[in-house]
């Protein structure tokens, strides 16, 4: 057998099924050469090839990939200024792109890979140009009778080109007349590149830390024939199909989350889950909604989030829990035909007896869906993050669903009055929420312990001085006898600002980047909206420009306005991106159990932001070895010598809830307690603030 045996297209598309079992892996399995220069490059996409790669290892067959670090737009400014490549920063670069994966067959592919690398058998090489991205993509690969097949097109060797990307390459065989020449062309290019031959591109060998760093990682059986019989033990199945079972799949519920759910029977299946960021809600819930479905066979479940980053997470977690006919509604799935999909779905649920399942964003269901479910019987209502319904949609809430299920680690709003209707709405006036708390999480090992270090600044002069003014204003408001809470929250905020934009806070920013006992890697720094007082530059701008321009790290912004907010965070989990900086939008529904550092530059009046974002901090990662966190917090204080008193307790609020918990609290709690010596806050001024 041969190359020449195979029946090869002219060209490939990923639209027309699978790229990897129609072409790579038939092709390898008759090589003795693969060669591949692209601009990305994924350890990932030679683990999806590993079938046809054993062939070629039999054969003692060799692998030379040539790839671009996977540079960003913000590290090719840096090299444009650059004298030489430092291999630090490319080792770096390289780090971030190992997927430590999770699943036992993946393991053993990386452990394949690691070996073939200590073997000298995958060869690596690094190229980059000094004035731009090296972004070629081609290949070749090679028989025992020395026949060749030359490609070329738009896929890169990373996971998403071969499995999700709409991608498309020409095949150029060696001995096919007409288009050998193509070929050929193509062999002597990729041999000029290995060899450094071509004027302008820059290739290295594989940084030697890379290569240890991936050997010492993945490398676990004793040689290389035992690295391959590993896997070949393996059910095909499961192994060289890459159908590998999720971990969702496997996941057991804990104690108390097995509890919430009795509960939600016990109570007719209503309840309200008042459950910690972090512990499972989304998990509980749906395993919840399925004991339900077994119990009436036909359930109408409308799912409602208030952003469409949360839309995203619940239909992912819904099919990992083998529930797949999920229909959407707003966000993602926006559609001039809504009504007569829905009609459709209204249709096969009579018909059928099956269960549907909805998930909505708010807006699209008290505008469009509300009025169009009177009628339906088994009615499902479960509504996540539930402290965000605002008054008039917790009034239009549909009275008639039979079955209900809130969820909110903070329902508290503004007004009791709106919390308790919020809570009444899911479990009446007799009944308790089942809670279990961040406490408790930690405690029992479910979340990450974590340090908590608030960072001193103070307001300018000048900042302090309307801060005062705006606070006369705001006390003035709420003592007069026609007070209006709308003109007390604009105060409110307006002096909110004024500590968010702190001229100083991108000062101490860059002591802290100054500063090597500060790791801004794996970490998300939120910052306040708009523009700084002084310079009218974004606050986000100033924020990004100063990481880059002290540490170099790569970095997105996060925000409301950022494109596919769900490929960054996926970057982000990969290394791709070693840092977010985010507004706001990153508090709620965003799941990154690998973030292990936060850095605070802005924060709101709410204590229930304090504990979203702790939240997002703590979830453990048994992918990354995560077991403790890090909050880093700006705490404005007024100038030296004025007193603010009203300034420091605002602000102390927040420091005593992070530090309730933090395993540095005895530490933490004797400078609260010197901070309010000096600036004479008794514990009734606390107000509201629930003590220990």
């Amino acid at each position: 057998m041969s190359l020449k045996s195979l029946n090869l297209k002219r060209a490939y598309k990923s639209i027309d099924g699978s790229v990897i079992e129609s072409f790579y892996i038939p092709a390898l399995k008759e090589s003795i050469l693969y060669e591949r220069a692209v601009g990305y490059f994924t350890i990932g996409a030679l683990i999806n090839l590993t079938e046809g790669i054993i062939d070629l290892i039999k054969r003692n067959g060799e692998i030379r990939i040539i790839a671009s670090p996977h540079l960003l737009e913000s590290d090719l400014h840096f090299f444009q200024h650059a004298i030489s490549l430092d291999e630090e920063f490319i080792s770096h670069k390289l780090s971030s792109q190992i997927y430590k994966v999770l699943e036992t067959n993946s393991k053993l592919k990386l452990d394949l890979i690691a070996h073939l690398i200590s073997a000298k058998i995958l060869k690596i090489k690094i190229v980059y140009k000094s004035n731009g991205l090296y972004h070629e993509k081609l290949g070749l690969m090679t028989d025992f009778e020395g026949n060749y097949i030359a490609m070329e097109g738009s896929n890169n060797e990373t996971t998403s080109a071969q499995l999700t990307n709409y991608e498309s390459f020409k095949v150029f065989p060696s001995w096919v007349e007409g288009i050998s020449e193509y070929a050929k062309d193509t062999r002597i290019h990729f041999s000029k590149l290995w060899n450094s031959e071509i004027r302008s591109l820059t290739v290295i060998d594989l940084p030697l830390a890379i290569e240890q760093k991936i050997i010492s990682t993945y490398k676990t059986s004793e040689n290389l024939e035992s690295s391959i019989n590993n896997i070949e033990n393996i059910n095909d199945n499961e192994v060289l199909n890459n159908k590998d079972t999720h971990i969702v799949n496997r996941k057991e519920l804990y104690p108390y989350q097995q509890t919430a759910i009795n509960e939600f029977i016990q109570n007719e299946y209503r309840h309200f889950f008042e459950m910690a960021t972090g512990t499972g809600k989304t998990f509980t819930s749906i395993k919840a909604i399925k004991k339900l479905i077994e119990e009436f066979k036909r359930v109408f479940v409308i799912i409602l989030v208030p952003q469409i980053d949360l839309q995203t997470q619940w239909y992912e977690e819904l099919k990992n829990q083998d529930i797949t006919d999920i229909q959407l509604l707003g966000g993602i799935e926006s559609s001039n035909n809504w009504r007569d999909n829905f009609n459709k779905n209204i249709l096969n649920y009579n018909l059928k007896m099956n269960s549907v399942f909805y998930i909505s964003t708010y807006d699209s269901f008290f505008t469009k869906l509300i009025s169009e479910i009177n009628h339906l019987d088994n009615l499902a209502i479960v509504i996540d993050e539930a402290h965000n319904l605002s008054r008039n949609q917790i009034q239009k809430l549909p009275s008639h669903a039979k079955f209900r299920l809130g969820l909110s680690a903070t329902p508290e709003k503004h007004s009791k009055e709106e919390t308790n209707k919020i809570i009444q709405y899911f479990i009446g006036k007799e009944k308790q929420t089942y809670k279990y708390t961040i406490e408790q999480a930690i405690s029992n090992n479910f979340l990450s312990h974590y340090t908590y270090e608030p960072i001193f600044l103070r307001l300018t002069t000048e900042e302090y001085e309307l801060y005062t003014i705006l606070s006369k204003k705001i006390a003035a408001a709420i003592s007069s006898d026609n007070k209006q809470d709308d003109v007390v929250n604009r105060l409110l905020n307006e002096r909110s600002l004024i500590v968010k934009k702190a001229t100083n806070k991108i000062v101490k920013l860059n002591e802290l980047l100054l500063d090597n006992n500060y790791d801004f890697r794996n970490s998300v720094i939120y910052c306040g909206q708009g523009k700084d007082l002084e310079t009218e530059e974004k606050i986000i701008d100033k924020v990004t420009s100063s990481i880059y321009k002290h540490r170099g790290l790569s970095i997105s912004t996060f925000t409301s306005n950022t494109e596919n907010r769900k490929e960054v965070l996926r970057k982000f989990e990969s290394g791709f991106y070693d840092t977010l900086v985010a507004i706001k939008c990153f508090d709620e529904g965003v799941d990154v159990p690998k973030l292990d550092k936060i850095y605070i530059m802005a924060s709101d009046r709410l204590l229930r932001q304090t504990i979203q974002r702790r939240g997002r901090v703590l979830r453990k990662c048994k992918e990354s070895g995560k077991d403790s966190a890090f909050i880093f917090d700006f705490v404005v204080l007024p100038p030296e010598d004025t007193l603010g008193k009203n300034l420091v307790k605002n602000e102390l609020i927040r420091v005593k809830e992070y530090a309730r918990l933090a395993t540095n609290k005895d530490t933490l709690d004797r400078k609260i307690y010197a901070l309010e010596q000096e600036y004479q806050i008794a514990k009734e001024d606390y107000h509201d603030y629930p003590e220990e």
